[in-house]
């Protein structure tokens, strides 16, 4: 039923188990949030109202990865979504509060007036939205379903956005979301003074992998995979 809903939705809310890996990762988070980064790492803008840890995610501790494979995230890719999806990129993303947010409605996937735009077939995403001091609030808006209806006008396609029915996912400290990118979403504007974190897992097929620099991280996601 779960892939039938995902296939039908276009996403999907787990839970993390409360384990050390997933300790481990939020207290590697919250030393971010605070400024007590890691020797060689630093926060730098690429998107306005939002700055990403570089130079990567998957070097600074191995709770990032191994969260994955205590959860036994692979599994429920392929359960869920329903072919064998690889590990392609890590982002780590802090968003700032401002008049707007860092990202507003799209998809990221989208072929408007003949013009390709993003991964075809689209990539599979798990974003984590750790809460700041246990506040929920409200993170992303997605439009379930979208990614079924999609039309190569962008202004006949834009008419879902204020058409169709919303999702709002809130942060949490365990729970996170998985969906297809093709789907219409809304980064909801950060409410938090400080800032609030949201780890971003991309997962895409085998053939799809030379299109990212990972190699390391791609070569260790596999060989875990067949270690487990």
């Amino acid at each position: 039923m779960e892939k039938a809903n995902y296939h039908l939705n276009g996403f999907y809310v787990g839970e993390f188990k409360k384990n050390n890996d997933l300790d481990n990762l939020i207290r590697s988070i919250n030393e971010i949030h605070a400024g007590n980064l890691k020797p060689g790492f630093e926060l730098v803008e690429k998107y306005k109202l939002s700055k990403d840890l570089r130079p990567d995610v998957f070097n600074y501790d191995t709770s990032f990865v191994d969260i994955l494979f205590s959860n036994n995230i692979p599994k429920l890719l392929k359960d869920v979504v329903g072919r064998n999806l690889y590990l392609a990129h890590i982002q780590l993303r802090i968003s700032y509060p401002g008049e707007s947010s860092y990202m507003s409605w799209h998809r990221d996937t989208h072929v408007y007036g003949g013009k390709v735009v993003g991964n075809i077939p689209p990539v599979h995403k798990i974003i984590f939205y750790p809460t700041v001091q246990g506040k929920e609030d409200d993170k992303i808006s997605l439009i379930p379903g979208s990614h079924r209806k999609v039309f190569t006008n962008k202004f006949i396609d834009y008419l879902q956005v204020f058409l169709s029915k919303r999702k709002t996912i809130k942060s949490s400290d365990s729970k996170f979301m998985l969906f297809n990118t093709e789907l219409f979403h809304h980064v909801v504007p950060e409410v938090e003074d400080k800032g609030s974190f949201r780890l971003i897992y991309s997962f895409a097929e085998e053939e799809q992998l030379n299109q990212y620099d990972q190699h390391a991280m791609i070569d260790s996601y596999k060989e875990k995979i067949k270690n487990n």
